[in-house]
């Protein structure tokens, strides 16, 4: 997988942000698939977010910054008025002391993207229709919405992160009657997806500086084609 993450000797690759196992806890500005300690791992709870292309872990990492839909509406209007992509656009306004929405240098600079080779083998598709089932069985319990693909990848996270957690300590009952279990989940981007091989990957790591190894590392640059991509999908600004 891709995988941008904070360059930080404390805060690499493979050494996410620490979640506890308190159900109770304000889970909002946790990730979508986070999990909680649990007794699966010996240490607090550890998930790392990654993609199969290139360009989806950009868009993934600035999702949170980016334009509002009447923000990105307003850029696409103008892009084609002045005969320019987004990216160029938000770069003009920038050198024009525009105030625009984005991330700031000092965030760019402490991140780079990562290729990772897994050592999982197995992953639970989200989306698929059988997962879908087989969660309305597995969460009824303290799930009285009925559970869709929209509510799997939505914005409630004290739903998406309890699912999560339920997936990775009691895996997934198959229509065959056998159980499995696995270490991470596959899904789409909010952003859409272009083609087959375009995926997301949530891992749950069992401690520190495992699950994967880091084959090749680069700094995030806002030149690179994959950062413009991002961008233009976005609108978010990389300086």
């Amino acid at each position: 997988m891709y995988r941008v993450s904070s360059n930080r000797p404390d805060r690499g690759p493979l050494a996410p942000p620490p979640r506890p196992s308190n159900p109770f806890t304000e889970r909002q500005s946790w990730s979508r698939f986070d999990v909680g300690q649990s007794s699966v791992a010996a240490g607090p709870g550890l998930t790392i977010y990654g993609a199969t292309r290139r360009d989806t872990a950009f868009v993934e990492v600035l999702a949170w910054k980016a334009a509002t839909t009447a923000t990105y509406s307003k850029l696409v209007e103008e892009a084609m008025f002045t005969g320019s992509s987004i990216d160029e656009l938000l770069n003009e306004l920038h050198g024009l002391g525009v105030p625009i929405g984005g991330v700031s240098l000092k965030w760019r600079l402490e991140r780079e993207i990562y290729t990772l080779e897994t050592d999982v083998c197995r992953w639970i598709d989200l989306t698929d229709r059988r997962s879908i089932s087989a969660l309305r069985a597995l969460i009824g319990s303290w799930h009285s919405q009925p559970v869709t693909a929209s509510i799997l990848t939505g914005d409630q996270r004290q739903v998406t992160t309890r699912i999560a957690e339920t997936l990775r300590t009691c895996g997934l009952l198959r229509p065959d009657g056998t159980h499995t279990t696995a270490s991470g989940i596959k899904y789409a981007s909010k952003f859409g997806t272009l083609g087959n091989d375009d995926h997301c990957w949530a891992q749950w790591l069992d401690a520190y500086n495992t699950g994967a190894t880091i084959t090749y590392s680069e700094p995030m640059d806002p030149a690179d084609p994959d950062v413009i991509e991002a961008v233009k999908h976005t609108g978010c600004f990389v300086p």
